[in-house]
């Protein structure tokens, strides 16, 4: 789906927010989309209280989708605090206005979600202060190996700290969508080289751990005999 056709998209009706609560409910889908859709405080209760035990979703979509600030970090805190998604893997808020207010509750979601593989918040007005405050959360859970922080506000600042972590094989972050930003060409350069050598590294770090395990094993078995 293009910019223009997510523009142009009327915004979704009650029926779309029942059927959302239907299957939140079920507890048999793997994502709970709110594309597109208005919540106002009276949804975002009965959203929140819709959550089943144990629920099974993996992706939370909340792309293009109307609502407060308030409300938002409302929602955020719930899923963190009361740990409603355990099995969380993939956070959408793009085409948002993610404002600094909200980003602490972000993070604070980002940091407990040990599952979590992929961060988008595209086209979400984002600078530099939220944006190193999110690479520090990201810091704490180094399972995150995608992140598109593309059309923001982020610069040089911002882009470096991602940048550290695509250099370091301690992180599984692999992939920062960085494309119209205000990030200068050189750094752009860096980080598309960080990325295209991360999997080698990766790859490395396994059989370096691999290749331990089985020297721990190897040693433990003459010390047996």
């Amino acid at each position: 789906m293009t910019v223009s056709d997510v523009k142009n998209t009327p915004m979704g009706t009650d029926d779309d927010f029942a059927r959302v609560i239907a299957e939140l409910q079920d507890n048999n889908s793997r994502k709970i989309s709110l594309f597109n859709i208005e919540i106002s405080s009276d949804k975002n209760d009965k959203l929140i209280k819709s959550f089943p035990k144990d629920c099974k979703a993996e992706e939370l979509v909340l792309a293009h989708t109307s609502i407060g600030n308030g409300e938002l970090i409302k929602l955020l805190k719930a899923i963190e605090q009361n740990n409603l998604m355990p099995n969380l893997k993939s956070l959408h808020l793009w085409r948002n206005s993610v404002s600094e207010e909200i980003i602490p509750q972000f993070c604070k979601l980002v940091e407990k979600s040990q599952k979590l593989k992929s961060i988008t918040l595209a086209e979400s007005s984002i600078n530099d202060v939220s944006v190193c405050k999110i690479a520090k959360s990201i810091g704490k859970n180094r399972g995150v190996s995608k992140v598109n922080l593309s059309c923001n506000k982020m610069t040089d600042i911002g882009a470096n700290k991602f940048l550290s972590m695509l250099r370091d094989s301690s992180y599984d972050l692999r992939d920062v969508g960085f494309r119209d930003n205000k990030i200068s060409d050189e750094l752009k350069n860096k980080l598309a080289i960080a990325m295209k050598k991360k999997p080698i590294m990766l790859v490395n770090k396994e059989k370096m751990a691999k290749a331990g395990e089985m020297a721990r094993i190897a040693y433990k078995s003459r010390k047996t005999k």
